[in-house]
């Protein structure tokens, strides 16, 4: 499914061969190219962001078009093993590396859906921006902070100093596997251990 992808293989090894420096803001110039196509059909969005994946498009995110205040739409999986449907309307927010001619993707994209009988013309509208390199490691940092479950029990990102030096402070490194302590089945764990007597 699109919305699990995320990166195809390509879009990863290019990832993870981007020098340290560019994680820490110290390249000069921006990173890669955003392009933005908003209010697209479900089944389109789906495709694109298959198609503009097979192009080499580092990532592709889709989300629901909304106007302001409008109601969110609600999508539910049933189930039943089919595909999850995406939204009535669609913006997908594509990223390219800096070398990549982006009105040719799209082009070919757009020629792409036309082929296919998914969209009347061949011509998509989008916007392009380049994304300013910033220092997202620290920006990702700085959005962790001491986060405290219980009188004397704190998680503490590691490289956070704990709030109070004398409780008992769980130091996490934030990621994938145990995420940021906030999510409530770790607070309630982590309730019971403390009720527990863990001596022996």
């Amino acid at each position: 499914p699109i919305l699990e992808a995320g990166l195809p293989p390509s879009g990863v090894e290019e990832l993870m061969a981007l020098p340290a420096a560019a994680a820490h803001g110290e390249l000069e110039g921006p990173t890669c190219r955003r392009v933005t196509v908003v209010g697209l059909n479900g089944d389109v969005a789906e495709a694109l962001s298959d198609v503009l994946l097979g192009m080499g498009a580092q990532s592709v995110g889709v989300q629901e078009h909304r106007p302001p205040g409008a109601a969110e739409q609600q999508i539910f999986d049933d189930g039943a093993g089919g595909s999850t449907p995406l939204w009535d309307s669609c913006d997908i927010d594509v990223h390219f590396e800096m070398s990549v001619d982006v009105d040719q993707a799209m082009s070919d994209a757009g020629q792409v859906l036309f082929d296919s009988g998914l969209r009347p013309t061949a011509t998509l509208s989008f916007c392009v921006e380049d994304v300013a390199n910033e220092a997202w490691v620290e920006q990702i940092k700085a959005s962790y902070v001491p986060l405290q479950i219980s009188a004397g029990l704190y998680i503490v990102p590691e490289w956070s100093e704990p709030v109070d030096p004398s409780a008992t402070n769980i130091i996490l490194q934030p990621g994938v596997a145990f995420g940021t302590g906030e999510h409530p089945t770790t607070r309630l764990c982590l309730l019971s251990l403390q009720q527990m007597d863990l001596n022996g």
